[in-house]
């Protein structure tokens, strides 16, 4: 594969502009071991959600929170749902069902720090390449690794699909179109991730049988989905129209701001590295009179790569502006995008000769300071910050209280009723479930 922008490491003394970085990805690593062990009983409750249909799935075959709850699209994910019921056959207990969730969303987001690296090895300079993959193994990755949810598999199957991208062989592409496929299985909105690896490929053969390849699978899939649960459009998309998830009352003006607001959020978290960007742009232009874009725009041209990035950096904005604020982690829905916005934010910057090395130190360091801002938050009261007291070991508390009225009132079967609660579904025996969220 063609490298289109030479690394250029500085070196200061002992340590480096590659170095330091370095250091980063291997502490972005050891974070990721040491907060899932370490605070192992802050999972979100939603996560429990998805765990709940899966086992109901394995043991009886049928699409429902609990057995005899009725059948219902109540998660988000077919995929991980799926891939979790084929895990609960095989461990019976749903505190070990979970225990498995979390290990592969550890499993995966270690390989996600590894493949960021990997991809961006290829065609930028090796301390670009590094300060994302740290700075996101540092920054971002920490409760999508204890959560136990599909947001990571959905990281790993486009860096997987991008480093097939190049590559001409027939297996690599067949590998290529069927992790597509598997990815328009993990969210009904990947479809829409997905039209930037079409416009990026250079094949107008392949870009059309990919193309025709996953709209068969989107098609088929919602087929089955009008089928077995009576609707086009997944359950949790409609429901989240509505009370409590969005206030219908906001007028338009009013919706757009606030989904905005949400894309808004995302800019303001990288402002440092705005700040760099920007400042990099005017002192390149006072000191040698050269703007930093026009080699840029040559590596624009030479660089699909480049391309792709800027592609999926503006599919992810236009889609979290039309999911707007969410529950979850901040920027739950842009969680595949940072990566390239991180990349297309230094690459101006890091890609010049002439950098200052200072740069990626400075950078490093704020991601040791991100790093123990949130650790210090996973060690208060309120967790996690986005959802207080909403973890699945609290939530599960519930099924004590639910056990003894089964016992009290000799009633083996019960129904709760209750909104959005994971644990109830993942651990409760004899109990349907009517979902007052309206999931």
């Amino acid at each position: 594969m063609e490298r289109t922008v030479a690394p250029n490491p500085i070196r200061v003394g002992i340590l480096s502009a590659v170095s330091v970085p370095r250091a980063l990805e291997a502490l972005a690593l050891i974070a990721q071991i040491v907060v899932a062990w370490r605070y192992w009983n802050l999972t979100w409750d939603d996560s429990a959600i998805t765990l709940g249909f899966a086992r109901t799935f394995a043991f009886t075959g049928r699409i429902e929170p609990t057995p005899g709850s009725g059948i219902v699209e109540g998660y988000s994910t077919t995929l991980w749902m799926l891939l979790m019921a084929a895990v609960a056959r095989l461990v019976v207990s749903p505190a070990a069902l979970l225990a498995s969730a979390k290990l592969c969303t550890l499993l995966l987001n270690l390989a996600n720090v590894l493949l960021i690296r990997r991809w961006l090895s290829l065609w930028t300079p090796e301390v670009l390449a590094n300060l994302v993959a740290g700075t996101m193994g540092c920054e971002l990755m920490l409760y999508e690794t204890i959560n136990g949810m599909e947001t990571p598999l959905m990281l790993t199957l486009i860096l997987l699909m991008l480093l097939l991208l190049s590559n001409r062989g027939r297996a690599a592409y067949a590998c290529y179109v069927l992790l597509g496929a598997a990815f328009l299985l993990t969210r009904w909105e990947a479809a829409w991730l997905l039209v930037p690896f079409v416009l990026a490929e250079r094949s107008a053969r392949r870009a059309m049988v990919s193309s025709v390849a996953w709209l068969g699978v989107f098609a088929v899939s919602n087929l089955v989905r009008y089928r077995y649960f009576g609707s086009l459009v997944p359950n949790t998309i409609i429901a989240k129209r509505g009370i409590p998830y969005s206030d219908p009352s906001l007028g338009f003006g009013q919706q757009l701001l606030k989904h905005l607001g949400a894309a808004g959020s995302i800019l303001v978290y990288s402002e440092v590295m705005l700040v760099i960007l920007v400042g990099s742009f005017v002192a390149s232009y006072f000191s040698q009179h050269t703007p930093l874009m026009k080699p840029l725009l040559a590596a624009l041209r030479a660089s699909w790569q480049l391309r792709f990035a800027i592609l999926f950096l503006a599919f992810s904005f236009v889609l979290t502006v039309a999911i707007g604020p969410n529950w979850g982690p901040p920027a739950h829905s842009f969680y595949c995008g940072w990566p390239f916005l991180f990349c297309l934010l230094l690459l101006p910057v890091l890609s010049d000769a002439n950098h200052r090395p200072w740069i990626p130190a400075a950078l490093c360091l704020i991601a040791v300071v991100q790093l123990s801002s949130q650790i210090r938050e996973m060690n208060s009261t309120a967790v996690p910050a986005y959802m207080p007291g909403a973890t699945v070991a609290k939530v599960a508390l519930l099924n004590n209280a639910i056990a003894d009225v089964q016992s009290a009132s000799n009633h083996a079967s019960l129904v709760f009723a209750g909104p959005d609660i994971g644990a109830v579904l993942l651990y409760s025996n004899g109990v349907r479930v009517i979902d007052l969220g309206r999931l």
